[in-house]
């Protein structure tokens, strides 16, 4: 299965932290939108990632252990309706380059980078992502079949 690897950082996060922060919303609504700073992810990763049923983002924190499934909905560069974006980034709103709409967050497995390999180079993830100045990689990973918790 073809997912989106995506590192993030908690530059800007709440002390809750980024992905408690994504889940509070999901459950005052039933989804919501991570806005993806920086370089855009491209037409074509967007495409390939969004014909797998179901799409599936693996967020990577960086300098740390920790990694989240994320079911994924939609990937667009539309501004969505700011009160389903997490609060303290909704004033960054206008510098973000892709929107990417979540159903569920679930915490994935502690070795689930050692599963994946990058589509483009053949690395696995586990080593490319330390390697690689790009956040965000398709990736072909054996885990993603499982169901999102």
């Amino acid at each position: 299965m073809k997912i989106l690897s995506l590192r993030y950082g908690e530059n800007f996060a709440p002390p809750c932290g980024t992905m408690s922060a994504h889940r509070a919303v999901i459950s005052m609504y039933g989804f919501v939108w991570y806005g993806k700073f920086g370089c855009p992810i491209s037409k074509k990763v967007v495409t390939q990632v969004m014909k797998e049923k179901p799409a599936r983002v693996l967020f990577i924190k960086s300098g740390s252990l920790e990694r989240y499934w994320a079911e994924v909905e939609t990937i667009t560069r539309q501004c969505p309706d700011k009160k389903f974006i997490p609060e303290y980034y909704r004033n960054m709103a206008s510098k973000v380059k892709r929107w990417i709409k979540i159903k569920r967050i679930s915490v994935a497995q502690h070795n689930i980078m050692s599963q994946c390999v990058v589509v483009s180079s053949g690395m696995p993830l586990s080593i490319a992502s330390k390697a690689s100045m790009n956040p965000c990689l398709l990736v072909e990973c054996i885990e993603a079949t499982k169901n999102v918790e």
